[in-house]
């Protein structure tokens, strides 16, 4: 009985973690997002300067075809 108990213990626990694991993965992607969010809106020169090469290469793109 004791065995038994100490499985499902086991079990409920991994899931725990695993499901802990997958909102600190959430939220480090949000905190990057919102990262980027205060750099642009703070005019932060190397995002305002990948948002330009990003909107030149979807310019390049669109040319090319």
């Amino acid at each position: 009985m004791e065995k038994l108990n100490l499985k499902y213990l086991q079990e409920t626990n991994g899931r725990t973690v695993s499901k802990l694991e997958n909102q600190v993965d959430f939220l480090n992607k949000e905190n990057h997002r919102l990262q980027q969010q205060v750099d642009l809106l703070r005019g932060d020169k190397t995002v305002v300067d990948e948002i330009g090469l990003l909107k030149q290469e979807i310019n390049d793109l669109a040319f090319e075809n």
